[in-house]
């Protein structure tokens, strides 16, 4: 029993003692150090949560693109061929630019 309050009495006084005090101090209160990674914690979470919001952007940006793929898809199912081909097109203009030249008919085309 004696020894116990001689202990504590010792621990007590060695508690006391500046250096000691110092120690907890620099243990418990957050220093430079601490203050530094703390703001980098801060960061990262800001470049995390700016990246996440980046993300889903994009994701929404890539589902309407999609989205407007299966329409334009869609529209090329729904769509008929040209009337006529190009081909024929091209000799039907052909034809007319001949009957430009023809004297008799330059008055239809006026």
């Amino acid at each position: 029993m004696i020894q116990a309050k001689l202990i504590g009495l010792l621990l007590k006084q060695v508690l006391k003692h500046p250096a000691i005090k110092d120690l907890f101090k620099y243990k418990d209160e957050p220093n430079d150090c601490d203050r530094r990674v703390d703001d980098l914690e801060q960061k990262l979470t800001d470049v995390g949560f700016k990246l996440t919001a980046t993300l889903d952007m994009f994701k929404k940006y890539s589902e309407s693109l999609d989205m407007v793929e299966t329409k334009i898809k869609s529209f090329e199912k729904l769509a008929h061929p040209p009337a006529i081909d190009l081909k024929e097109f091209k000799e039907i203009k052909d034809a007319f630019k001949k009957m430009k030249k023809v004297t008799l008919l330059k008055s239809v085309f006026k």
